[in-house]
């Protein structure tokens, strides 16, 4: 700071203002940034504490970058003025122009919809696991079966290793959670074992890769339909069982997958494993549609809310509730008929919050309406398990919009 203590250990130095890097700092920049809004008429959402209104305008935060949407200039002009200026407080802003990066999101407006991509990240992933990719074998899936945690092939010293492994599935876990849930599935399964990957495990890694090469400049397109909430959710049961430790809880553990759309367009997915041991099909796929659907809920008090505010959407909603689509008859069974039965008395009750928001005849109000769907339609099969080319490459083009 420009001076000297002779003797620190008799001074005690107090902070005036917050400093960067400070545990509390980003909550302190969060408070600071929510006051200057308030002060300059934004209403504050009461579902997402970083979503504000007014009138028309909607601005969406992250940390310090904030995204403005408006169907006209002028708010956003005034806004930006408004933050610059000295009253009541004012801000350092750069206006980078209409949104064409985000948070390393390339965003372009085509013909055929809303193309986001990541390009410089996959190239960034390429070269982390050290791929030429001058005649490198590409591979069609990203995943060609379950990972194991005692599998038969060795271990591979620490001085030896071929990448780092803990850099490259965090850089993979960013691309699967924007703009490539295609991945989603291969990329969590590796992430299991980053406190000692073996040589299996880094040649997964390495499929994972020869998959992006082929597909480097593809992202999601996003092409608007109907103003309607669609949830797509699945489970493997028991998929992850190893008969090579078939007394390992962690070998017997199902995994949900799901994928939450609105107006057509992929906005939430997930792939994990489930935190208990399901003891049939019907309690996976229970476990799988009430964790989606607790998603699912929170996106319709977002939507009610966008309704509530009149703002101008190019889709305007009417009527909020969402489809989401099962391929277990016994599960819907369970979740449309809440009765007693002996199979199924023994799954928790926080796995049944979702049956009274379900549209039944005793709840003609309920904003879930659950349908049936083939498993060869199930866009949430590919966020569970490894599949066949065919198949995979069906539902991805579902999900993507290739």
């Amino acid at each position: 700071f420009g001076f000297k203590i002779a003797d620190p250990s008799k001074w005690l130095l107090k902070l005036v203002k917050n400093v960067y890097g400070l545990k509390d700092a980003g909550r302190t920049w969060a408070n600071h940034l929510k006051q200057g809004l308030l002060d300059r008429g934004f209403k504050p959402s009461n579902v997402d504490p970083c979503l504000f209104f007014k009138g028309n305008l909607i601005l969406v935060i992250y940390v310090d970058d904030l995204i403005a949407f408006c169907p006209e200039d002028k708010p956003i002009d005034d806004f930006i003025q408004s933050m610059k200026s000295n009253e009541p407080q004012s801000y350092v802003l750069e206006d980078q122009g209409d949104l064409k990066d985000y948070l390393g999101l390339e965003i372009l407006h085509k013909k055929d919809g809303i193309h986001i991509t990541q390009k410089h990240l996959i190239q960034k992933i390429i070269n982390l696991v050290k791929f030429k990719e001058e005649n490198l074998n590409t591979v069609d899936t990203p995943a060609s079966g379950i990972l194991f945690k005692n599998t038969s092939t060795p271990d591979i010293p620490a001085n030896e290793a071929p990448f780092n492994y803990r850099s490259a599935i965090g850089s993979l876990n960013y691309l699967a959670q924007t703009t490539r849930p295609d991945i989603s599935f291969a990329v969590h399964q590796c992430a299991r074992f980053c406190s000692n990957p073996k040589k299996a495990h880094y040649t997964a890694v390495k499929r994972i890769v020869r998959y992006l090469v082929a597909t480097k400049d593809k992202g999601m397109i996003l092409k608007i339909d109907q103003p309607i909430v669609e949830c797509f959710a699945d489970a493997d049961f028991a998929g992850s069982w190893d008969k090579s430790d078939p007394e390992d809880p962690e070998n017997v553990k199902s995994r949900t997958g799901f994928i939450i759309k609105f107006a057509g367009c992929p906005i939430q997915w997930g792939s994990k494993l489930q935190d208990l041991c399901a003891l049939s099909t019907v309690e996976a796929e229970c476990i799988s549609l009430s964790h989606a659907t607790r998603q699912v809920l929170f996106i319709l008090h977002l939507l009610e809310e966008l309704k509530e505010n009149e703002l101008a959407l190019e889709l305007p909603i009417t009527n909020v509730y969402a489809k989401c689509f099962e391929d277990n008859a016994g599960c819907l069974d369970v979740a449309q008929t809440p009765k007693l039965r002996p199979r199924t008395k023994h799954i928790a009750v926080k796995y049944h919050h979702f049956r009274s928001h379900v549209k039944t005849q005793e709840n003609p109000s309920g904003v879930l309406h659950l349908h049936w769907i083939s498993t060869h339609d199930q866009q949430g099969d590919i966020f569970t398990k490894p599949l066949a080319p065919k198949q995979f490459l069906k539902l991805r083009n579902l999900i993507c919009g290739w």
